[in-house]
């Protein structure tokens, strides 16, 4: 793990600036193990890999402000029916905001704001009350020092009024009645905020599932989409894609009573990114399904720009009061995750991308191209070429549907790698192909021909494969637990997890043992044979688009490397 650089100061005393520091080598190693151990417990401190050589003060306190937002964005708002709580978190996070963008960021206004940051996380119970309690008062009294000065000897005897706060700010009156310092701290400079904002993080209880923007990053394999957007980008929001993620992946029992119901949506809405949480797969229990875990999610709370259409009345659903259902759309709030996986197409975009959908719309003919999570390398024998550092599956404009509102999944490509099958895409999700594969039709290196006589290397891994297929017993698939075995070790002990196929976790075990049964990865592919091997699923194609397409494509990211079994 790479050591936070900001934080990385705090490790030292606090001498004079630039006094020598001397720490002999155990004591250092034992504090930079516990500032790791700390600000590993926030995967949004986002500090990694600065030169402090190459960073001037201004640098740094931008990067500590967004630390201090990270923590709060991570607070579990998506979750919450509280709504006098959200109300608390988004005064806090428009404060927040308004510092770190003013003309000259102030340290002082930093730590004016970090108890109300802290307040938020322990209302939402994300606190480790039994260390904090005791460390919170002298916590307390360092940020009243470099916010409220020293007490003069009349407020200390108690003669003189407490000074004069902004009653506007939460927790203002936490610092204003902090316990005195016995003795006075140095000036205030970015190592020594840098201080107290890792002390409130030592005490943050651990969340195994919190990811960084970074992180879901590398999820998805896709650099734009749900991990490209930006808090306070103005987006469009799709109401059929969120209805479809609520209906998937979210139990209508387990939705909070604060969000808003889908059906009072525009097909498409405008809205402002408030807040963005980036979460690991995490375990669902009203979906009744505790073996298994969800795909990532990045959680967007989204500001709706536009006034409703139409005055709706206001019908207490999922328990909510009606000043609770009045109160939840004058908020005009949104809650959309989004999910790693590919099985839903993008519907949340930048409005500039979406309008310039609606302007230059695809025709039928039009060579595309077109990134897939999960993707490693290039092979031109399958369609799928490297391009300005992604890569990319070709494929042609079938045909286009111009008679949707939103224009969600109106695009049917058919992808060079399978010729034979089609899928529904959205306008946003493809590019045109790079020049030198458009008509006359690019000639990628000529696939096998399924028909040509089979050489003996050939012939021996379909044997194998079959064999294979055998021992773990085909079809019944009776040595499942050998096929978990060796698939956990083929991934180094942490084995992808399964896609969604056809609205369910893939079975990876069936698919393997079928594909093995039918003379292994090539033979299928050689043969055109996915869409048997899907079948044997027992799920109803229809609801899949590009069903061998995607089960190949799952294959190659969940099972390819077994070849060798």
């Amino acid at each position: 793990m790479r050591l936070n650089k900001l934080l990385a100061q705090s490790v030292e005393d606090d001498a004079e600036d630039g006094a020598e520091t001397k720490l002999d080598d155990e004591t250092r190693r034992e504090r930079i193990q516990q500032l790791c151990s700390s600000s590993s417990e926030d995967g949004y401190a986002n500090l990694d890999g600065i030169s402090s050589d190459s960073v001037n003060e201004k640098e740094w306190v931008s990067r500590l402000f967004s630390v201090v937002k990270h923590i709060l964005h991570a607070c579990p708002w998506w979750r919450t029916g509280d709504q006098r709580w959200m109300d608390r978190f988004l005064k806090v996070s428009s404060l927040l905001d308004s510092a770190s963008q003013a003309q000259t960021q102030s340290l002082v206004d930093l730590l004016m704001l970090l108890p109300a940051v802290e307040g938020v996380c322990d209302a939402a119970g994300l606190m480790d009350n039994t260390l904090w309690a005791e460390a919170k008062p002298t916590w307390l009294a360092q940020i009243r020092f470099y916010v409220l000065g020293p007490r003069s000897e009349a407020e200390l005897n108690g003669t003189a009024p407490l000074p004069q706060v902004d009653d506007s700010i939460p927790a203002i009156h936490d610092i204003l009645l902090a316990p005195e310092l016995v003795e006075p701290l140095q000036d205030l400079n970015t190592r020594r905020a840098a201080n107290l904002v890792n002390q409130f993080l030592r005490c943050l209880a651990q969340d195994p599932n919190r990811m960084s923007q970074g992180g879901f990053q590398l999820c998805t394999g896709i650099a734009y989409g749900a991990a490209g957007i930006q808090t306070g980008e103005t987006v469009a929001l799709i109401k059929r894609g969120l209805a479809k993620t609520y209906a998937r992946y979210i139990d209508r029992k387990s939705r909070p009573k604060s969000w808003i119901d889908v059906s009072t949506l525009r097909p498409t809405e405008r809205c402002v990114v408030l807040s963005t949480a980036y979460r690991a797969g995490e375990v669902f229990s009203a979906r009744g399904r505790d073996d298994e875990r969800l795909p990532p999610c990045a959680w967007m709370m989204l500001l709706l720009i536009d006034p409703p259409e139409v005055t709706r009345p206001m019908v207490s659903r999922n328990r909510a009061t009606p000043q609770e259902e009045e109160k939840k759309h004058e908020r005009r709030l949104i809650i959309a995750p989004l999910y790693a996986g590919g099985d839903i197409a993008d519907y949340v975009l930048p409005w500039n991308k979406y309008q310039d959908a609606q302007n230059d719309p695809w025709n039928a003919g039009d060579r595309i191209m077109m990134q897939f999570e999960g993707v490693e390398t290039a092979d031109e024998s399958k369609g799928l070429i490297a391009f300005d550092n992604g890569l990319y599956y070709l494929g042609r404009v079938r045909s286009v549907r111009r008679s949707t509102p939103d224009n969600w999944e109106t695009v049917m490509i058919v992808f060079d790698s399978d010729p034979d099958d089609y899928m529904w895409v959205s306008p946003w999700e493809i590019v045109a192909a790079p020049e030198q594969y458009h008509d006359p039709v690019h000639e990628a290196p000529a696939p096998v021909d399924p028909e040509k006589l089979l050489s003996p290397e050939d012939l021996a891994l379909v044997a194998r494969c079959k064999s294979v297929a055998r021992h773990l017993g085909w079809p019944a698939g009776d040595n499942k637990r050998e096929f978990d075995k060796y698939h956990k070790e083929s991934f180094g002990g942490a084995p992808p997890q399964p896609p969604i196929f056809c609205r369910t976790p893939l079975n990876v075990h069936r698919v393997f043992l079928e594909a093995m049964h039918l003379g292994g990865y090539e033979s299928v592919t050689r043969n055109k044979l996915w869409k048997t091997v899907a079948r044997t699923l027992g799920r109803d194609l229809t609801s899949q688009t590009s069903a061998s397409f995607a089960l190949r494509k799952a294959y190659e990211k969940c099972l390819y490397p077994l070849r060798n079994f």
